[in-house]
């Protein structure tokens, strides 16, 4: 049944069977946000926030990104395209924050080195929220 709901979301986003290779599929497994206390806090509104984003489809030959199951998708600047030894990184643009402090503020880096055994890591900031997990390529 899974596998049914990925074929049905691959041309409803917008991207080819010829992109495939590229869409990675990550979920969130950890959340924390930057307490009053300048510590890393995991709390009820940060739990919810990593609920609503998860899952996080990405392009990354394009920077296509969804975010949440009901998101819409959106065009980040990729400005580290992965390798066998380089992450994936994109940038959210925004109307409120360009250039560097964009770059600074969203974005998010996917980990599929090699030797890591097939793990393919992400880690995606959001302000002062962190986000982290695991994906799995979309075939």
């Amino acid at each position: 049944m899974r596998e049914f709901g990925i074929l049905l979301l691959v041309p409803f986003l917008g991207w080819t069977t010829a992109d495939a290779s590229q869409l990675y599929r990550c979920e969130i497994r950890d959340a924390v946000s930057l307490g009053a206390d300048g510590r890393l806090e995991r709390n009820q509104l940060v739990e919810k926030l990593a609920n609503i984003e998860s899952p996080i489809i990405v392009d990354t030959s394009t920077g296509a990104i969804r975010v949440g199951q009901f998101g819409s998708v959106q065009k980040w600047d990729v400005v580290q395209a992965a390798n066998s030894a380089n992450d994936f990184v994109a940038v959210q643009s925004s109307i409120f924050r360009e250039g560097r402090a964009a770059a600074a503020t969203d974005f998010i880096r996917i980990r599929a080195w090699e030797g890591m055994n097939g793990k393919i890591l992400f880690i995606k900031y959001s302000l002062s929220i962190i986000f982290t997990g695991t994906c799995d390529f979309i075939q």
